[in-house]
């Protein structure tokens, strides 16, 4: 889809290998979605885990596609796993 992208549109990827840290992004959200939904559609760890995991890693992805700055976005990646480790202990 990249390379189909870039011929009709226009669009340059200079980062296209950064698509691929999007599998295991997209295999952690669909296991949050598929524990979600066997909770009944309750949040529970089992499906708090990979929603973070699959967020970070969407989040890292965007960062190599769309060539964004590290020094601006770093924080918020660790602020987003610190928000996950600090729902879970509240919720126990």
């Amino acid at each position: 889809m990249v390379f189909l992208l870039t011929n009709v549109a226009g669009v340059s990827l200079q980062n296209w290998w950064a698509l691929f840290i999007l599998i295991p992004a997209l295999g952690s959200l669909w296991t949050a979605y598929t524990m979600f939904k066997r909770s009944g559609g309750k949040f529970t760890a089992a499906s708090r885990g990979p929603l973070v995991g699959g967020l970070v890693l969407l989040g890292v992805t965007a960062m190599f596609l769309f060539s964004l700055d590290w020094e601006k976005a770093w924080p918020v990646l660790l602020i987003v796993a610190g928000a996950a480790v600090l729902i879970s202990v509240i919720r126990r």
